[in-house]
């Protein structure tokens, strides 16, 4: 099941879901200290993950540009996480980063378990109300890997490119 697959299951691209989104129980000003603390540590992250992409870059780059429809905010896939640490990871990414889930039981893609959420975050004008101290998935979206495929929204605005490709074609993903 690819991204697209997931996305179609759970409701129609053109327009964003309309969902009662949860409350959230943790005290808003104590979890965006937390993220302002947290927040060097996440840029120190992306530099290194910059620097190694200078040194092994990947097949493709990102191309295009956002189409602020916030589908990307909306279909967030987070891996489930195992054992004692399972509560803890799932309490960052609700409580603290402002994420809910979509769907109550994990989904399974290429054979790891994800959560479906959405961002409590995104306005209806598909802008992001916490732009300064969105996570780290946010500010890496679209992911393009040094291996394997990247996986881009339908709609998205940005597509991925061959490396050192010139013309106007797009390279088609399998």
């Amino acid at each position: 099941m690819n991204v697209d697959e997931i996305i179609e299951s759970v409701g129609e691209m053109d327009s964003l879901p309309s969902r009662v989104i949860p409350k959230k129980w943790f005290f808003e000003p104590l979890s965006t200290c937390i993220k302002t603390l947290v927040l060097p540590f996440v840029l120190l992250d992306i530099l290194c993950q910059r620097i190694a992409k200078f040194f092994v870059p990947p097949p493709f780059v990102k191309a295009g540009e956002c189409k602020r429809r916030g589908n990307c905010c909306y279909y967030i896939l987070i891996k489930k996480s195992w054992g004692i640490f399972a509560l803890l990871d799932l309490f960052w990414h609700t409580q603290v980063h402002g994420f809910y889930r979509l769907k109550k039981e994990p989904l399974l893609v290429k054979g790891k378990k994800y959560y479906l959420m959405g961002c409590r975050y995104l306005s209806k004008d598909g802008l992001c109300k916490q732009y300064f101290l969105r996570p780290t998935i946010c500010r890496l979206w679209p992911r393009i890997e040094i291996f394997g495929h990247p996986e881009v929204l339908k709609g998205c605005g940005y597509f991925p490119k061959k490396r050192g490709q010139t013309s106007g074609k797009l390279h088609v993903l399998d």
